[in-house]
């Protein structure tokens, strides 16, 4: 069950890795096509032909150009608005800088436990148990080096999530007295880095392209991972068991996982066109993937914390997650779509823009007026507003909770009987110990002893 349920997430979120620069080439007014060609010729050229070892090559002379990039926009960012302070000032200003909105409401869109919470157990699900992590785990020679790999990827993200916050903060604090979305410079809010991009760096030859190549490379980065371990996934439960043991087995395998990456790519480059008029891209990309990455963190959960879960209740609770949440999720994605709720973004301001005061209030006035008023008989139901941050904790509590109860009702196992070598340290500790059939010991005498031994010498 866990399969099929990994193999849509990752499809999923390849979609939302190679949407996010197809909008940026857009931005840039660069030829889609082209990009798509590159695209395909990309996964040909790094899933087909080299396998995990050049995805991981390939992976990190990306990831290299990717952070260059973000480096060298953040410097020039910083000098052009005058420096650290005055960016945190403006942004302070303008409400941009909220560390502690303890709201506890699961409607409250971005919030500290959101954030905390919420986007923790997303980072499990993509990590912790995801087939491409596990891959890269078991190509290292020991677990001491995966620890280390963890360790590092942890440190590399945070340093790259303060970077990409910062540029977020950067680019406030250069247009929040003409915003490029109020003036229909750029159409949509996920547009507006490469618009900032080639503003900060017209005097920098060659940066704006580095910048499109980090982007680029991010989203070959995540599609051809994906797509590697789908691959392999896919070839190994579904298709491995019904062939038979020759010589020319391998062969035939490498071949199938070959067009297995071909067929899963062309999916995801032609779906991109879909995700891309889903809306804002971070929360689509939690959206899509919180439809079975609850699900999935909950039967792993399941069955390493529950000693008593079985096969029984681990699909049960399975099948009610992933429905409740395609239900939950959809629902929201319908009702944002008929614009029966929408989140209002934080005010800016049009005051400093070329076209004049005058001019750009009146086109605010107008936009203004022609969005419809809320209708309050055709309120969503409030299920539908809980936070998109959410969605991976709720379908993981509810496999597990589901998953309990109807491995209670079907007869759970004798807690004596479970394998403690399937659970962690902190759950073995309190299993039952396995007891024994007391015997009464008594004392042979010296003189078969004596005969014992000489009988076996």
């Amino acid at each position: 069950m866990d399969i099929p349920t990994w193999i849509y997430n990752v499809d999923m979120f390849s979609q939302v890795g190679i949407a996010v620069p197809f909008q940026k080439l857009n931005a840039s007014e660069m030829n889609p096509s082209v990009h798509c060609r590159s695209r395909i010729q990309d996964q040909k050229d790094g899933c087909v032909v080299g396998g995990l070892k050049a995805v991981v090559w390939a992976d990190t002379v990306q990831m290299t150009v990717t952070v260059g990039s973000l480096f060298a926009v953040l410097v020039l960012g910083i000098k052009s608005v005058g420096g650290v302070s005055e960016i945190w000032k403006i942004a302070d200003e303008g409400g941009r800088i909220v560390f502690w909105n303890m709201d506890p409401s699961l409607f409250t869109r971005n919030s500290l436990w959101g954030m905390s919470i919420g986007m923790t157990m997303t980072w499990l699900s993509g990590v912790g148990i995801s087939q491409v992590s596990m891959q890269r785990f078991l190509a290292v020679p020991t677990i001491t080096e995966a620890r280390k790999s963890i360790a590092f990827m942890g440190v590399g993200m945070i340093i790259i999530k303060w970077v990409s916050v910062f540029t977020g903060l950067i680019m406030y604090a250069k247009y929040y007295k003409c915003d490029p979305i109020t003036t229909r410079v750029v159409a949509r809010s996920d547009q507006i880095l490469p618009y900032y991009v080639l503003d900060v760096a017209a005097n920098a030859p060659g940066l704006p392209g580095l910048f499109l190549a980090g982007l680029v490379s991010a989203g070959l980065a995540t599609m051809s991972g994906g797509l590697n371990t789908a691959a392999g996934t896919i070839y190994e439960d579904f298709i491995d068991p019904w062939m038979t043991d020759n010589p020319e087995k391998e062969k035939k395998a490498a071949m199938i996982m070959k067009i297995t990456v071909v067929i899963l790519g062309v999916i995801c480059v032609a779906m991109v066109f879909i995700v891309d008029r889903l809306g804002d891209i971070f929360q689509v990309s939690l959206s899509l993937t919180g439809i079975t990455a609850g699900s999935m963190l909950g039967l792993f959960s399941l069955g390493m914390l529950i000693p008593w879960a079985t096969t029984k209740g681990a699909v049960v609770g399975g099948i009610v997650s992933m429905s409740l949440m395609v239900w939950i999720i959809g629902g929201a994605q319908w009702n944002m779509a008929l614009k029966r709720f929408t989140y209002k973004p934080l005010p800016t301001s049009t005051a400093d823009c070329l076209l004049g005061n005058e001019t750009l209030n009146n086109r605010t006035a107008i936009m203004a007026t022609n969005v419809p008023a809320p209708d309050v008989d055709n309120e969503p139901f409030i299920i539908y507003t809980i936070s998109f941050m959410y969605y991976t904790l709720i379908g993981c509590l509810v496999v597990m909770v589901i998953g309990t109860i109807v491995s209670f009702l079907c007869g759970a196992p004798d807690l004596i009987d479970v394998n403690k070598n399937h659970f962690p340290p902190i759950i073995r500790r309190f299993l039952p110990r396995k007891k024994y059939t007391e015997v009464s010991l008594h004392s042979v005498p010296t003189s078969l002893m004596t005969e014992k031994s000489e009988l076996m010498s």
